[in-house]
């Protein structure tokens, strides 16, 4: 009797474990479909949108999307848009301003 118990008890860690397991690569997996930070592929759902700070959100422009020149700045220059300023000075503009950044982030 004592040995079907401890069986038992066996076949429920496991179970227990199978399931966090797959619980956790299931989150995992959601959040490389949907990349809202767009740190390993653009985002198939959000194109072309940012809803995260930039500090946060740096990254991810950075390594998915293609450009030869960057608009960074403070606050001021936050709300350029890089569409306009690709068709006014030619070349691919990507705005990478930060809000209350100091020289140090820019850098």
């Amino acid at each position: 009797m004592y040995t079907d118990y401890r069986i038992y008890v066996k076949k429920y860690f496991i179970f227990i474990f199978i399931c966090i397991i797959c619980i956790f690569l299931s989150i995992l997996s959601i959040l490389y479909i949907t990349d809202p930070l767009q740190l390993f592929h653009k985002s198939f759902f959000h194109k072309d949108k940012m809803y995260y700070s930039m500090r946060e959100q740096a990254a991810g422009i950075i390594n998915s999307f293609e450009f030869d020149s960057v608009i960074l700045g403070t606050s001021m220059l936050e709300n350029t848009s890089a569409r306009e300023a690709s068709q006014k000075i030619g070349g691919i503009f990507v705005n990478i301003s930060l809000a209350g950044s100091s020289f140090y982030e820019r850098a």
